[in-house]
């Protein structure tokens, strides 16, 4: 069966720490990355941008945990599993 994943609030701990990779002084100064981390799992994923990354940090976060309680039911599985019949 399929265990649908739920993100709540109490579980995510979100902190902005300094980013990394091309933008130079603006990167190395501002702290715009923002790090989640799924408590229960320690699961961690880290962004670039502060505003709109937010909820893509979050989204893939989710992406991740349905990985680790879905496993081959997971909806990455299944995409994969069907480009490989493609083939």
């Amino acid at each position: 069966y399929y265990h649908v994943v739920k993100l709540q609030e109490e579980d995510i701990e979100e902190r902005f720490v300094k980013g990394w990779g091309k933008g130079g002084q603006k990167v190395n100064k501002t702290n715009n990355c923002v790090e989640l981390r799924h408590v229960p799992t320690g699961i961690c994923h880290q962004t670039r941008s502060l505003t709109r990354n937010r909820s893509i940090a979050r989204e893939l976060l989710l992406n991740q945990l349905d990985q680790l309680y879905n496993g081959k039911d997971s909806k990455a599985a299944i995409q994969i599993a069907k480009i490989k019949k493609r083939k």
